[in-house]
This record gives structure tokens, sequence and C-alpha cells, in this order.
């Protein structure tokens, strides 16, 4: 699963290197353009490398285990990385009190907010649509498929599993615990597990955004323009 990743962050490399001048020459975009495309490769820049390294590295915060045993398995760290290659604070906030406290409630608002993020992106794209070219309609059509992909993920297979975990702690009487008991608790290494009955839930998300999500992000710089200059000059 990392070496896929090494390749994907070569190939990041090589467009950074070149796509200023390739757009610049070939379609006569503007610089105010140019330099916003930059920007999103930057973020998707982010983003991959911090997938990257959670590709190299899995770990079940909340159950404390990983693949790798090294220092670095850790949640603080991983969970960290994650914070900063998703740049998405609010969601991330809910993500942190639940790897924390080990309180899976925090998980179910998570992926809801994740979720409503997938369904007003489908509501954007179809507002677009009437005012779309035809180019601009092929990226709608393809994010609008991602987008009902990703709300039915979501809803049937997500959320449901972290909500039937919190559910089972309730059932159970589980003691969460307290932010300085977690934070203390983060700091150390994962215990190394590879039972298929930890992981085998894990997978699927893990393996979507791990590679899907990553091919998204460095596809919406690609996006057809926006502006009438582009447009026109296309």
């Amino acid at each position: 699963m990392g070496c896929d990743f090494v390749i994907i962050d070569n190939e990041y490399w090589y467009f950074i290197l070149f796509q200023k001048y390739f757009y610049r020459i070939k379609f006569n975009i503007s610089p105010n353009v140019v330099r916003g495309r930059e920007l999103i490769m930057i973020l998707s820049g982010v983003y991959v490398l911090g997938c990257g390294f959670r590709s190299f590295l899995p770990m079940i915060d909340l159950e404390r285990v990983c693949l790798v045993d090294t220092w670095l398995s850790n949640m603080l760290v991983g969970r960290s990385v994650a914070t900063l290659a998703e740049l998405a604070f609010i969601a991330e906030g809910f993500s942190w009190y639940a790897v924390i406290t080990t309180n899976y409630f925090g998980s179910v608002v998570e992926e809801s907010i994740w979720m409503m993020a997938g369904m007003l992106l489908f509501v954007s794209f179809t507002s677009l649509w009437k005012t779309a070219t035809s180019m601009q309609r092929y990226f709608y059509a393809s994010m609008m498929m991602f987008s009902v992909g990703f709300i039915a993920f979501m809803l049937t297979v997500d959320i449901p599993m972290y909500w039937h975990r919190w559910s089972l702690d309730v059932a159970a009487g589980k003691e969460y615990l307290s932010l300085g008991e977690g934070l203390l608790d983060t700091s150390k290494r994962y215990v190394v597990n590879f039972n298929m009955a930890l992981w085998q839930h894990e997978i699927p998300w893990m393996t979507l955004y791990f590679t899907i999500a990553v091919w998204l992000s460095i596809y919406l710089a690609h996006a057809p323009s926006f502006t009438k200059f582009e447009i026109q000059n296309n």
C-alpha cells in the first residue's frame, strides 16, 4: 500500500515543476489562475504526503493498535498528520475528542460532518449545471458521481460502523478517559496487532481514503476554468 504513494508523490513533484509553464504556454492562462492552481496543488501535496505517511503506518486510533512497531505509531503523531493533511478543523476537533477519550460518538459526529460536506458538494454542482460549458459538465458529472458514492458509503458503512461501536460501549457501561488521561495514553506507542478481526472494518475506508481520495485531490487542480479569460483562451 505504501509503494503506491511513492509513485503518487513523484508524480506530484513532477507536476509542480512543470505545470506553471505548461498552462501558460499551451493555454495562455492568466497569472491569477495559475497561482490559484498552484495553491490547489500545494494543498493537494500536503494531503498526499499525509496520506502517504498514514498508509505506511496504518493505525486504529481508539483501539491503540498499529501494524508497524515504531515510535511514530502513536495517536499524537498520526492524528496531527491527519489534521494537517485535511485542514478541516471542525471535523478534526470531534476526531481528536473521540481518539483522546475513546468515545466513538465523536467519530459519529465527525463522519456525519464529512457526509454533509459531500451533500453540499453534490448540491453545489447540481445548481451550476444549467450554466456550465460542455467541458465543465464533464467535471461536474464526475464530481457528482463521486459525491453520490461518497454519501452512500458514509450512510451505509462508515457512520453505522462507529454508531454500532458507540452503542456497544454505552450498553457495556464503558468509562471514557478524561482529556488528561487520554492525552497521556495517546502519547504512548501503539500495540502491533495483525488480527484481521480488528482491521476488517477499517480496510474499506482506509483503502478508499488512501487511494481514490488522493487521486481526486490531484484531479481538482485540472478542473476546467471558471473564469472568462481562461475559457476564451481554451
